[in-house]
């Protein structure tokens, strides 16, 4: 996939993993190589720079995996059919959301992510987008999603993963990551 190598080629990239020899060998209290390399983890870079190349090319590349995995999860998982509420955590800009409402039109669909994203996301009948980081998210879980379902596939923030876990746990029914 021609999106991909672009993005794993892009100069951006390729400076964290010069760092990632010195990372190993002496982290100096950054999370990554990406942080040494840019001062700042990777989803807080793509936040701070929205309309940047890597940006573009990574929310791309989310919606096309989205894209790719979503016909096999309909495959595997038929229980939409019951679910009134949905949540998909970094949701990206809700195309995912729309597809499955396109299917089963009683869903209301929530979708979370990043300010930067959801800042770009269109309007979609049946989708309530909803931004803000992991903290956010989880209070705002919380307070209005007793009972709903919440999916994500796989895109957990890498330093966040016992958070998203409880998000998913604490209100919510979760289907399976694929």
């Amino acid at each position: 996939m021609p999106l991909l190598v672009l993005m794993n080629t892009d100069k951006v990239i390729f400076e964290c993993l010069d760092k990632l020899t010195n990372f190993i060998l002496d982290p100096e209290g950054a999370t990554c190589s990406f942080e040494m390399a840019h001062g700042v983890g990777f989803y807080d870079y793509l936040a701070q720079r929205p309309d940047s190349r890597l940006s573009i090319m990574f929310d791309e590349l989310m919606d096309f995996s989205n894209k790719m995995l979503f016909d096999k999860m309909m495959m595997v998982y038929g229980g939409f059919s019951e679910v009134v509420e949905l949540m998909d955590v970094g949701g990206n800009e809700g195309s995912t959301l729309k597809h499955l409402i396109s299917l089963y039109p009683d869903i209301k669909g929530i979708n979370f992510d990043l300010h930067h994203v959801i800042a770009r996301a269109p309007n979609l009948e049946g989708v309530k987008h909803v931004a803000g980081d992991i903290d956010e998210i989880t209070e705002k879980a919380k307070d209005s999603m007793e009972g709903c379902y919440s999916f994500s596939v796989g895109r957990c923030d890498f330093g966040r993963d016992l958070e998203c876990r409880k998000l998913r746990t604490q209100r919510c029914h979760y289907v399976e990551d694929i």
